[in-house]
């Protein structure tokens, strides 16, 4: 009895002096102290994945918040120029809690996207582009799956069946030839956006839906309005692509804004495919949309019920939402440039004109099969676009598997 009640004793003299220490500790615990101990874990925690990924170098990244410069750079492009200079083609920037690897070189590119593409074939999850294509249901920014297999096959079957024979070039024609003559009445120097954005809508308008406007059609203008706004809003990111599960309890006055914009352009795009529908006819196929409910039609007889059944209207909306949204903005700026450069250089101006007055001449406009013969106005169009791109930051991609590029890991 006395043996056990000493090493008891003992015991608890070992333990007096442990107490103490822990409560001293813990007393001495304060916020400031706690955020310090979370941030040497989350910065070990980090350390370890670049080790154990190799991934590229790249500029410091805080934790949670990533990098601080690329989170306030205006343009994307030109900080990651900087940062090619400094860290090379292939480097990581981290934005917000996830490392982004940046290819910015034609080799890593081609390694990435040609060679290795099955790879890359996938997209990360972005919060805001999920609601503006309701459910990550486009082409564009969709996960890699049987789904998006047979969606792509579909609306390339669409297309391909559309712009057969020379139905484009006939209604480029008509949009300039409706165009042209208003433009004509304009007196001494003047800003041809406008113009630019009549012509570039009414082409996809009609390919899409078969429908011109005029330039004040109150349709015409709101759309090129929420165009405008929602990308320049759009263009600096939201924080709520870092944080996306912060939305559930509170979204920025941005985010809510451009949103409601892209919920207002599908809401016209539904109406119209809608329309469609009801009045279609397999035997006379007016635009895309009836193309591509054609296609839908015709994969039913073809395709797995299952993974058909996954492929809805919604998708197919999508689709339309990929072409009639994401064409008008990348066309319109892109003559935006094309039109300030040629303004810039008269001499190049006047190479362009005279090649189109001898191969096409005066009395029509030009068409496809002039292109082989005005090489100098072809190339031209190239060099705008490689000054001007309209998307100077390609689309993100997602890896797959394990894999590298640039002699780098990538996960």
């Amino acid at each position: 009895m006395y043996v056990q009640r000493q090493r008891k004793y003992v015991y608890l003299q070992k333990i007096k002096p442990i107490h103490r220490m822990l409560y001293s500790i813990l007393s001495a615990l304060n916020v400031q102290t706690v955020l310090i101990g979370l941030l040497v874990v989350l910065i070990v925690y980090k350390l370890k994945q670049r080790w154990k990924y190799n991934l590229p170098p790249g500029p410091f990244g805080w934790p949670l918040i990533g990098s601080y410069e690329v989170l306030q750079a205006k343009y994307l492009h030109e900080i990651f120029g900087k940062y090619t200079q400094k860290y090379g083609p292939v480097f990581t920037v981290r934005l917000g809690p996830y490392p982004i690897v940046v290819l910015n070189d034609i080799n890593s590119v081609t390694e990435a996207l040609v060679k290795s593409k099955a790879d890359f074939a996938n997209r990360p999850f972005i919060h805001s582009v999920s609601v503006m294509t309701e459910g990550r249901k486009d082409i564009a920014f969709s996960n890699y799956t049987p789904t998006w297999k047979l969606h792509r096959k579909i609306a390339g079957k669409a297309l391909r069946q559309y712009l057969a024979g020379n139905h484009l070039e006939k209604v480029l024609h008509e949009s300039m030839n409706k165009c042209l003559p208003v433009m004509a009445k304009e007196k001494g120097s003047f800003n041809p956006e406008n113009y630019i954005d009549l012509m570039v809508f009414n082409i996809l308008n009609a390919v899409c839906f078969g429908e011109s406007v005029e330039l004040d059609d109150p349709e015409f203008v709101n759309f090129m309005k929420i165009d405008k706004d929602a990308t320049e809003m759009a263009a600096s990111g939201f924080v709520e692509d870092l944080f996306p599960s912060m939305c559930k309890i509170w979204t920025t006055n941005k985010y809510r804004t451009v949103i409601k914009m892209f919920d207002e352009i599908i809401s016209i795009v539904k109406r119209k495919f809608q329309e469609h529908e009801k009045t279609f006819n397999s035997d006379n196929i007016r635009d895309f949309t009836d193309s591509l409910i054609l296609a839908r039609k015709e994969a039913e007889q073809e395709e797995n019920d299952e993974v058909l059944s996954q492929l809805t209207n919604t998708h197919l909306r999508q689709t339309l939402m990929d072409i009639f949204f994401a064409g008008i903005d990348t066309s319109r700026i892109t003559l935006y440039f094309a039109v300030r450069y040629m303004a810039g250089l008269p001499d190049i101006q006047s190479k362009v004109q005279e090649e189109i007055d001898r191969v096409v001449g005066k009395d029509r406009l030009p068409g496809i099969k002039d292109r082989e013969k005005l090489s100098y106005t072809e190339a031209t169009l190239h060099e705008a676009m490689r000054l001007g791109t309209a998307s100077p930051v390609g689309v993100p991609h997602k890896t797959m598997c394990d894999t590298k590029v640039g002699g780098y890991s990538d996960q």
